[in-house]
């Protein structure tokens, strides 16, 4: 599915702005603020997906796209106490949890999904807090992150603002398998003005997708972990 994201901005046909010789820089900056809304957009629609008015997800010749954090071809691994039990949040858990948990997470794509490239983990910023303490306070030579960044196949850990709390989705970056589609790159229009009283409006859009693979026996290749 590649959904059309769009926004705009306009001028009333007697703006004073156009008789200021800032007119051409007030347009520009409503341009900008409006590719800026289009790739809002279209982050929310990598993490949460893409609904219709009412609300509901939109399907289109049988399909869908719930994003990262709800859509079935994303494997959602539970961190709460029906899962994998651990907080990564918390700093009652010690920093010998974390790297079990680490590995525990890590294993599901690894182990459990047979995807071996390198992974990439976006985690939230409580998540970042807590791994930037100290491994041991005895120490004090390295970090949690430190830790978990040796473990093999764990390449980056990276903050994403679109995660909270125990919230974390790792993304084998090098494997071809999760990418955008793009249907027509962002840009900016002018709209027709019929009569001479017309408003001056633009209308940014683009048309943009993204992809996420399974293999023929339906394992994962992206995750998705939270609870």
């Amino acid at each position: 599915m590649v959904p059309i994201h769009d926004s705009g901005f306009k001028f009333e046909w007697r703006d004073p702005i156009f008789n200021s010789p800032s007119a051409l820089q007030s347009q520009a900056d409503a341009q900008r603020g409006s590719v800026e809304d289009v790739q809002r957009r279209y982050v929310d629609y990598i993490f949460n997906g893409f609904r219709d008015k009412a609300g509901n997800f939109a399907v289109f010749d049988g399909l869908t796209w719930k994003g990262l954090k709800d859509d079935e071809r994303v494997a959602q691994i539970d961190l709460g106490a029906s899962g994998l039990n651990i907080d990564f949040t918390s700093t009652a858990t010690t920093s010998q949890q974390n790297r079990a948990g680490a590995i525990s997470l890590r294993d599901q794509m690894r182990r459990i999904n047979g995807q071996y490239a390198d992974q990439t983990w976006y985690v939230s910023g409580e998540i970042i807090s807590n791994w930037e303490r100290y491994y041991s306070d005895n120490f004090q030579s390295g970090t949690v992150m430190d830790e978990i960044l040796k473990l093999t196949g764990v390449a980056a850990i990276k903050e994403d603002s679109q995660l909270t709390g125990n919230e974390i989705v790792i993304v084998p970056l090098g494997a071809g398998v999760i990418a955008p589609i793009v249907g027509q790159a962002i840009g900016t229009v002018a709209s027709p003005r019929p009569e001479y009283n017309s408003d001056y409006i633009w209308r940014t859009w683009g048309a943009m997708g993204l992809m996420v693979k399974q293999d023929i026996n339906n394992k994962y290749s992206v995750i998705h972990a939270s609870s």
